[in-house]
């Protein structure tokens, strides 16, 4: 039900494989439905994280919530609506401070509460002006199967956000066995990485990062768009960039928009809205 419903023109590898956690073989406490849930009528998943500081405190629980879908013949009869309700009263009941969904739908998902949540900052490059721009100082190539330790290497490098989901390093590793992804690292004594690319979804889009400075990720960007054959290419990073990166970027993107991270939903006597507001959720750990 989930392919037919929400890759409809097909895929060349199963939906499961785009979400190795909540879909795969070992996750099925992270999925909800209604009906047979061989063949249900309605869907979603729910999977429970943390927000860290960024002294890796955990600061807040939510769920995340994807893969939200209803069956062809199932379509106007409510169910949806009552599969969010049921995962409000989930969240509620397990102590959780918010959910989180990724979705194009506002409107729709905002009867049932949900509202913006965080700003993403999305970079226009092309491969020519970073070709003009790049001093190559770093070396970026394919890495297949990084160490433990390049992972824990990787989470350290990422840009610092008063608030991120906790990730460990087993489930980093899972999720970059998704297909069409595809992770560049530099060669040097500091671990810089790009990550483009992400299932069906992000073809043209460097959606995580970690980089000492604005110079090392458009490397890795340029890196990324020659290993593609990519013109053109999408970075996300988040709104509050020192000086020095904004005008690096400015200069080397011929644009720059800003747009809502995603859509919140949290129980109308919290406290917590300010903090979510804050947050900011890497590419790879959306579903």
């Amino acid at each position: 039900m989930l392919s037919a419903t929400l890759r409809p023109d097909g895929a060349p590898f199963p939906i499961a494989a785009e979400y190795p956690i909540v879909l795969g073989t070992d996750g099925s406490q992270f999925s909800f439905c209604i009906g047979d849930p061989d063949a249900p009528a309605a869907h979603a998943n729910l999977w429970p994280r943390e927000f860290i500081d960024q002294s890796h405190n955990t600061v807040l629980r939510v769920g995340l919530v994807g893969n939200v879908a209803s069956a062809e013949g199932h379509r106007g009869k409510g169910y949806v609506r009552a599969l969010i309700s049921k995962l409000q009263n989930i969240a509620q009941s397990q102590g959780m401070d918010a959910l989180i969904l990724w979705s194009d739908l506002v409107e729709f998902y905002q009867k049932f509460g949900f509202q913006s949540c965080g700003r993403e900052l999305r970079w226009h490059f092309t491969r020519d002006r970073l070709s003009r721009i790049s001093d190559r100082s770093h070396t970026f190539v394919s890495a297949l199967t990084p160490s433990q330790s390049d992972l824990k290497s990787m989470l350290r490098s990422r840009f610092p956000v008063p608030l991120t989901l906790r990730r460990t390093t087993d489930e980093f590793r899972q999720l970059l066995k998704i297909p069409h992804l595809s992770l560049l690292v530099s060669q040097g004594s500091t671990t810089s990485y790009v990550i483009i690319g992400k299932g069906c979804d992000m073809t043209c889009v460097v959606h995580e990062w970690g980089a000492p400075d604005a110079q090392t990720l458009t490397n890795g960007v340029l890196a990324a768009a020659e290993a593609h054959g990519l013109d053109d290419v999408i970075v996300l990073t988040p709104p509050a960039l020192p000086r020095s990166w904004l005008d690096h970027l400015g200069r080397a993107a011929i644009a720059v928009s800003e747009h809502q991270m995603a859509l919140g939903w949290w129980p109308e006597q919290s406290t917590r809205s300010d903090q979510l507001t804050a947050s900011f959720i890497w590419g790879l750990d959306s579903i």
